[in-house]
């Protein structure tokens, strides 16, 4: 019988790769990483920027923006700067942490230190996410405290409002005045307490879009104005970018002038990791209820560019039970699959690129152990430090401190 005709060529598909000449084809390559999988480089972890220096007669002026929980504060500062940096939902606390957002206009630099809520409760934890607000009011050149406008003003606003009037009055300007003839301790007291003396902050009435009836705004406004007296009252929608420049104007003419501190090109602090994962928390904060994603924390544990462009991101979220990781995945795994669409989705908007998010359950106990049994195998010494003890005694004295 005839052997069948072998052929040792090659089969390959050509594919145009819009090359100017037709003559030159490009030939697919296999997709790969480009980087080792389960890393992330320094680059994401970090933001890096060129060097740079700050024009002349440059201004630069550091704005808190502190209120209680829900008031629209990250949605304000997001409309300022012209983009969403910062998380945003409809759950309590979706900002933890201060968080510095940045915009370069011409010649002046402002920077906003998103805070969290300010609650008055007594749980250890909203005790402590509520200092973090205020400790960013005395580093700041000016305050804005912004004040949702539907909402009945309830006591935690109102002590707000006094405790800000105490940290941002300067002693100079308070009243030297004697007593009057007649006048009894606790209406001096008093006295002195309605003439307080004008605080670099400014109000910001939020969400008035929303309200039906302006008079109620109104009471609400003279109201906050007996606890502390600020310097200007705006009334903003954020959403639909209503009188939002007109608080970035009056920022904008109160900058003193100062050398820029970031490079003109940066709008936040945060690395591309911390970047994804406040897009995460946003949409665990979206799908999962009650107190079970404020206890989850997320763990970036790969970033690996493709060949073809992909991003492939691994994140972990670690949980406290075996019953949580069950709530977390969702019948048939439903709900992970949504809240990986979705987050997907706004992390290609982001980075204008195609991505692949994976997302995985870890019990914090597991990785708590793991990283005990980690840090107790590390016996090796490092060949510097043996090295040291080659020094003479004095040299050792001065490496270590000692005289």
């Amino acid at each position: 019988p005839e052997t069948p005709k072998t052929n040792f060529e090659l089969k390959r598909h050509p594919v145009m790769m819009d090359h100017p000449l037709p003559q030159v084809l490009n030939y697919r390559l296999p997709n790969r990483p480009l980087t080792p999988l389960y890393e992330v480089p320094l680059e994401a972890r970090m933001p890096i920027f060129p060097y740079f220096e700050s024009p002349s007669d440059s201004c630069f002026m550091g704005v808190a923006v502190v209120g209680p929980p829900n008031a629209g504060k990250s949605t304000l500062v997001n409309t300022i700067i012209g983009q969403k940096v910062l998380a945003v939902s409809r759950k309590v606390n979706t900002t933890n942490n201060t968080i510095e957002a940045l915009k370069t206009d011409d010649k002046t630099q402002m920077l906003f230190y998103d805070t969290p809520g300010i609650l008055s409760t007594h749980g250890p934890r909203t005790n402590a996410i509520s200092t973090k607000g205020w400790t960013q009011v005395h580093s700041a050149d000016f305050t804005l405290f912004v004040v949702d406008s539907i909402k009945v003003l309830r006591n935690d606003v109102r002590t707000a409002c006094k405790r800000l009037q105490k940290l941002l009055e300067p002693q100079s300007q308070q009243i030297t005045e004697a007593q009057l003839e007649g006048e009894s301790d606790s209406q001096f007291s008093q006295r002195q307490n309605l003439a307080s003396s004008t605080i670099p902050a400014a109000l910001v009435m939020t969400k008035v879009d929303l309200v039906k009836d302006r008079r109620s705004l109104r009471h609400k406004v003279n109201e906050l104005h007996e606890y502390a007296k600020f310097e200007k009252v705006f009334y903003v929608s954020a959403e639909h970018n209503y009188n939002v420049e007109q608080v970035y104007s009056f920022l904008k003419e109160k900058a003193p002038e100062g050398e820029w501190l970031y490079h003109p090109q940066q709008v936040t602090n945060l690395s591309d990791v911390e970047k994804v994962e406040q897009i995460i928390r946003e949409e665990l904060l979206n799908w999962y209820h009650e107190e079970l994603p404020y206890s989850w924390k997320l763990r970036t544990v790969g970033w690996t560019p493709y060949l073809d462009g992909t991003l492939r991101i691994d994140t972990e979220v670690l949980v406290h039970s075996q019953i949580q990781i069950g709530i977390f995945l969702g019948k048939q795994s439903r709900t992970v699959k949504k809240v990986c669409e979705s987050a997907k989705a706004k992390i290609i908007q982001l980075y204008q690129r195609p991505v692949k998010l994976v997302l995985k359950a870890k019990l914090a106990k597991d990785h708590l152990t793991k990283e005990v049994k980690r840090n107790q195998n590390l016996k090796v010494s490092h060949p510097r430090l043996e090295s040291i003890t080659q020094f003479p005694k004095e040299t050792l004295n001065l490496l270590s401190g000692n005289s």
